[in-house]
């Protein structure tokens, strides 16, 4: 009988061993084809070792840099990049790790992303004055950059973007499953399960997301989201968050009457993955509006705008308030120096 058990158990083993073998190779061979089915859009440049791809699009000044969240690279710019360019220059980017751009050696904090930026600019030959536009996660940068190299920036906004204190009043096990979120989805996009789940419309939540993205690039944000290296990233920058949100703190920028909107998702839920109920959902939604009021004070010229028919991306949902925003913040920041000079 034990042996009869034990050889059942080996065989559950070795099945097991099978399956995530094959799920493995189906992962490597699908991301390779992609790779070539779907080259860059620009042009991968060489900041130390290591390539990051940037897309540059219009002519004019000043340029629009534009820096995506977390989980998120140039294509989440995809409904607002192109009517920026008919303004003046844009570009967007991918982090180190995201999209196409290689990964990275160093920690992924947000002053290694500043230090990566600004590589990116020189080496490319993208001068400024920059008008720095940061969603999420990509808020921390900007506000890193514009403190660190103030005079190249004469203009941002902000689009419903991380706030250093954000974190203090959720539960401590919503912080603990993102963790392990994290954690299992490297795992089983590196087995091939995030894939086939994605090729067999399990996923809900990935399903809605990549619908809000243009016709033309939801097949590039597809797969995008089922490469391995990118819940690594994501992994690599949420270990980093707490430092990268030090960093912020004990670097504030201050934009003085340099042109700033702030923009806040109206719609903004918290994640699934964490268990609250709606009572506390409202009262953190409430205190997320406060924080992003907070930013508001950057500047002397800031101004706050609620999206209301959005959610964390407003980029995507409205892309049109966006828009307005930048064009806003370019004419303010042209008077200015008009003015000035």
């Amino acid at each position: 009988m034990g042996r009869w058990i034990k050889s059942i158990i080996g065989g559950l083993l070795g099945l097991i061993v099978i399956v995530a073998s094959a799920g493995a190779v189906y992962q490597l061979i699908g991301s390779t084809l992609e790779a070539r089915q779907y080259p860059p859009p620009g042009k991968l440049v060489d900041v130390g070792g290591y390539r990051l791809h940037l897309n540059c699009t219009g002519e004019g000044s000043p340029t629009i840099v534009m820096e995506a969240g977390g989980a998120a690279w140039s294509i989440g710019w995809s409904r607002v990049q192109p009517a920026i360019a008919q303004l003046t220059r844009v570009c967007s980017y991918d982090r180190a790790g995201y999209g196409w751009s290689d990964p990275s050696p160093t920690p992924r904090t947000s002053k290694q992303i500043v230090s990566d930026l600004h590589s990116l600019l020189v080496t490319a030959g993208i001068m400024g004055p920059y008008i720095l536009v940061g969603n999420s996660f990509g808020g921390y940068a900007v506000r890193l950059y514009a403190a660190e190299f103030p005079k190249d920036v004469i203009g941002m906004v902000l689009v419903d973007v991380s706030h250093e204190d954000q974190h203090s009043p959720m539960p401590p096990q919503c912080w603990e499953q993102q963790i392990q979120q994290f954690k299992a989805s490297r795992v089983l996009a590196a087995l091939g399960v995030v894939r086939v789940a994605g090729e067999l419309h399990l996923l809900r939540e990935f399903e809605q997301l990549v619908m809000k993205f243009p016709s033309e690039v939801q097949p590039v944000a597809r797969v995008g989201y089922y490469r391995t290296l990118t819940y690594t990233t994501m992994g690599r920058e949420f270990e980093g968050y707490e430092e990268s949100s030090v960093q912020v703190r004990t670097t504030p920028v201050q934009l003085n009457n340099k042109p700033l909107v702030v923009l806040v998702a109206g719609a903004y839920e918290y994640p699934s993955y964490c268990p609250l109920d709606a009572e506390q959902k409202q009262q953190l939604k409430q205190q997320w509006i406060q924080r992003q009021t907070e930013l508001v004070k950057l500047s002397s010229r800031g101004t706050l705008r609620i999206a209301e028919n959005s959610g964390h991306f407003i980029q995507l949902d409205q892309p049109e308030v966006v828009v307005a925003a930048i064009r806003e913040v370019i004419e303010a920041a042209q008077q200015r120096q008009n003015t000035k000079e």
